[in-house]
């Protein structure tokens, strides 16, 4: 579900069991779509035994790197509820779930396009970090996001609906998508793998365009930005988010952003986060608009409340580093916190907010760190994004709203920070690596971009 402007995206829990029948059949002219559940069969199950069970016409195998996962479409006059009950204690069934959908978590509020937002040149001597940016569609035409967006070769030049290069995904020549009703448009025939937006629609561009470091919240400039790669993944339900995790993986991204949430546990993302997790990919996530505590006890949020060592969870915060009234928050849950009011983008026409446009300011710090570093783990890379820290104004009457504070860019990037060392001594082990950083302070601001002509060996 796309975010209206002005408003916070969310959804309530009940919609993730019906969503959408009568929104694919009028806006498509199919006839009404069926509803669907997840089902994770233990190892030799045969999926007939579940078709017969629910009556399903329909079912797909997981797309992706995770065997023995497949995706029922229910009759007409079954609802998710009593698919799910029929399936409990089933003997071949390890567990079963709605597609539940996955919402954007930013608003949008008036405002003006960011002047002088010109890419920075490229530096030579570090190689591109590709950040996969999983959202509801990302215009890899947009003037200023078509320079960084990872293209594939051989599918740009590739045949239409061939898999020219031999990676299991056809046409994927500027990243791919899991259109809305996926997997089930496959079924009747429209699906649609493009990671295009919406028309009109541009949270997933906003947020690449963050994770691209062509906004005004990132708190540094560095020519280094020239250096990341983005790669656009669509996605509307956790089903399409798990495929989008496993494709990320495929293509070599090394940070993943997911502007995105969802109120229900969904074991089939949770595993696609730990698959991430075993490849060494960091996958930053906001920490949702609901304005309120994230615990165990209480509110939740995922991917943010499964509690994994590769999620970074992401407040938002303002130009000033207080806590933004809509933002989720907590100790338990929320590591940092990153600018996210009022952020303007290269080529956006509104100043937005929420904590869809905080987690990609991570997410881009986190490639500039792989650029540095490009030996270091997942682990190696969060610490150090962590261990740097500072400490903000809560706004809540309570010391902290976060569990390590609020993101300090240019300390996180100074060779010799706190956190996992640069080398010997704490410094950094490339040739001229303080200079080529080139840090401008710029919390809240777009920076006077940072003059490196002639600094270093590699320029």
């Amino acid at each position: 579900m796309e975010p209206a402007s002005g408003r916070r995206a969310c959804l309530p829990l009940v919609l993730a069991f019906s969503m959408g029948v009568a929104i694919s059949s009028t806006a498509l002219g199919q006839q009404a779509l069926p509803e669907t559940v997840i089902v994770q069969l233990r190892p030799g199950s045969d999926p007939d035994a579940v078709r017969v069970v629910l009556e399903a016409r329909h079912l797909s195998a997981f797309h992706g790197r995770s065997s023995d996962l497949y995706l029922f479409g229910l009759p007409r006059d079954t609802r998710v509820e009593e698919a799910l009950a029929r399936l409990a204690g089933r003997a071949e069934v390890d567990y079963a779930e709605p597609n539940a959908p996955m919402i954007p978590v930013g608003e949008a509020g008036p405002g003006g396009a960011l002047a002088g937002a010109a890419a920075p040149a490229g530096v030579v001597g570090y190689g591109p970090v590709t950040v996969a940016v999983i959202d509801i569609g990302t215009d890899v035409d947009d003037p200023a996001l078509r320079d960084r967006i990872l293209r594939n070769p051989a599918e740009v030049d590739g045949l239409p609906g061939v898999d020219d290069d031999g990676n299991g995904y056809a046409d994927d020549s500027s990243g791919y998508g899991y259109d809305r009703w996926y997997p089930v448009s496959e079924w009747f025939g429209f699906g649609d793998h493009s990671p295009l937006p919406a028309e009109g629609d541009r949270h997933g561009t906003d947020a690449a365009l963050v994770a691209a470091g062509q906004a005004s919240n990132l708190g540094v400039e560095t020519a280094l930005s020239e250096n990341v790669r983005i790669l656009p993944v669509r996605a509307y339900n956790v089903w399409g988010a798990a495929e989008a995790l496993d494709y990320a993986v495929a293509r070599g991204a090394k940070v993943v952003n997911m502007s995105m949430e969802t109120s229900w546990p969904s074991e089939t993302l949770r595993a696609a986060l730990v698959r991430a997790r075993e490849a060494g990919v960091l996958v930053v996530v906001g920490a949702g608009n609901g304005g309120q505590e994230l615990s165990e006890a209480g509110a939740r949020s995922y991917p943010s409340s499964f509690g994994l060592d590769n999620v970074v969870t992401v407040a938002a915060v303002d130009s000033e580093g207080k806590l933004w009234e809509g933002s989720n928050y907590g100790q338990a849950t929320v590591d940092l916190a990153a600018v996210g009011v009022g952020v303007r983008t290269a080529s956006g026409t509104e100043a937005l907010t929420g904590t869809s446009y905080a987690s990609p300011a991570v997410a881009f710090h986190l490639a500039l760190l792989a650029m540095q570093h490009p030996d270091w783990n997942h682990a190696q890379l969060k610490e150090r994004l962590l261990a740097n820290a500072r400490p903000f104004d809560a706004g809540k009457g309570e010391a902290s709203p976060t569990r390590y504070g609020m993101l300090d860019p240019a300390r996180t990037l100074e060779p010799g920070a706190p956190g996992y060392p640069d080398g010997p001594g704490g410094r950094a082990t490339r040739p001229g690596e303080r200079d080529v950083v080139g840090l401008v302070p710029a919390l809240g601001g777009m920076a006077k971009k940072a003059e490196l002509a002639g600094q270093g060996e590699d320029r």
